[in-house]
């Protein structure tokens, strides 16, 4: 059967590395309308979507089993697009191109399925817009207020240290701040705006154009939904009410807190000494 680009069920999960966007994918995962990023986990739950139990232990492996193995995490036990989708990713990233003769067997069934599916993005709205080129209909996720957990996954997670202002670039305070001009909105206002212009009110046209010479998220037409990560991630009874949220908004009908909140408790135990 011919891939169906058309299919509504993509989720472009957008957020700098070391941030958690890969977990939040993974959290949506356990529901009965979602995939994992994994070519042979897809094949099982194709035909079994409801298969709760496998889908735990698929997704607990993607955890280390102690703090001191999570500096291999990336390469060792993360699932990824690669996984899923093969080196195809790349190209609709960097073309816009779908490339349908380089879509594996996989992709082409959860396209026809009723499975949601998720793709990366860490660059912002320029690869995003290449990916909407190739999956029109995607609904985009979009992971903000970071600083604190990217501080604590980054120095855990890599064995180079970077800023922030290294992996999210324009999208973060530090390198807003030297943008701005003085009548730009404050950072919190913009990024509540989700940083598109579209949605910000009470600014000229020549402060909006000069904001928009460096944030092209207006150009992006298609659902952004904002999951706020350092207000909820470190703090279980926050974090699963804004699952569970993420959930209705994506209309998936099956969120299990107790489910969820175990693997919650496991990934951050990871990142810190103490929960709440």
């Amino acid at each position: 059967m011919p891939v169906n680009f058309q299919t509504p069920r993509v989720g472009i999960m957008q957020f700098p590395s070391y941030t958690g966007g890969k977990f939040i994918s993974n959290c949506l995962s356990f529901s009965r309308h979602a995939c994992p990023q994994h070519a042979g986990i897809a094949e099982h739950l194709l035909q079994n979507p409801t298969d709760y139990e496998y889908r735990s232990t698929a997704l607990y492996k993607t955890l280390p089993t102690t703090q001191s193995d999570m500096i291999d995490w990336i390469g060792k036990y993360e699932l990824g697009d690669i996984q899923l989708y093969g080196q195809v990713k790349e190209k609709w990233a960097q073309t816009g191109q779908a490339n349908e003769k380089l879509v594996n067997t996989i992709t082409e069934q959860l396209s026809n399925s009723q499975l949601h599916f998720f793709i990366v993005c860490h660059n912002g709205p320029e690869m995003i817009k290449n990916l909407i080129d190739v999956w029109p209909n995607a609904r985009i996720i979009m992971l903000v207020n970071f600083v604190k957990f990217f501080q604590l996954s980054q120095q855990l997670k890599s064995k180079t240290q970077k800023k922030l202002l290294d992996c999210a670039v324009n999208y973060c305070e530090e390198k807003y701040n030297t943008l701005k001009g003085k009548d730009w909105p404050s950072w919190q206002q913009f990024q509540n705006a989700k940083f598109n212009t579209n949605n910000l009110t009470g600014f000229s046209d020549s402060i909006v154009q000069e904001i928009q010479s460096f944030y092209k998220w207006y150009q992006i037409l298609n659902p952004v939904i904002e999951f706020n990560i350092d207000s909820t991630i470190f703090d279980r009874h926050k974090f699963l009410r804004a699952m569970e949220n993420l959930y209705k908004q994506l209309d998936f009908d099956d969120f299990d807190a107790e489910r969820i909140g175990n693997f919650w408790q496991q990934y951050i135990k990871l990142h810190v000494d103490k929960t709440q």
